[in-house]
């Protein structure tokens, strides 16, 4: 059960990884297509990275078969509450600490961890799994 974990964890981290570079590298260029609009740029990646994200995450990293109904909608639920949650502990740390970088890397750890967790638990429980 632990070697799964661990391998789930591992694969969670690569696919986030893999979208963190692929969203940046289509900023960069969709930032000089409008214009150097940030909104715009952001705008257009929020409907685009996502749903590559839950599509890997289903298929590579917790393997699943079968598709559960609402799935998608408590995957984009979970990253919105991720997005708020890391925002107000960011904010947080950096009143506490004064520092940017440490408290945004605290902050990205632990609710990346914690999304690691409800999506594996909440997002696609109950889907059979090729495990």
């Amino acid at each position: 059960m632990m070697k799964i974990f661990r391998q789930q964890l591992s694969k969670y981290f690569v696919v986030g990884l893999f979208t963190k570079v692929f969203g940046s590298t289509l900023f960069t260029y969709l930032y000089q297509l409008t214009d150097h609009n940030v909104i715009l740029s952001n705008f257009i990646i929020l409907f685009i990275s996502p749903p590559i994200n839950f599509i890997l995450h289903k298929k590579y990293t917790f393997r699943k078969l079968k598709h559960k109904p609402g799935s998608a909608f408590r995957y984009f639920y979970s990253l919105l509450f991720g997005f708020l949650l890391d925002t107000a502990l960011t904010s947080l740390l950096i009143r506490l600490f004064g520092q940017v970088l440490v408290a945004k890397m605290c902050s990205t750890i632990f609710v990346s961890l914690l999304l690691f967790a409800i999506t594996n638990l909440y997002v696609f429980a109950g889907a059979r799994s090729r495990i």
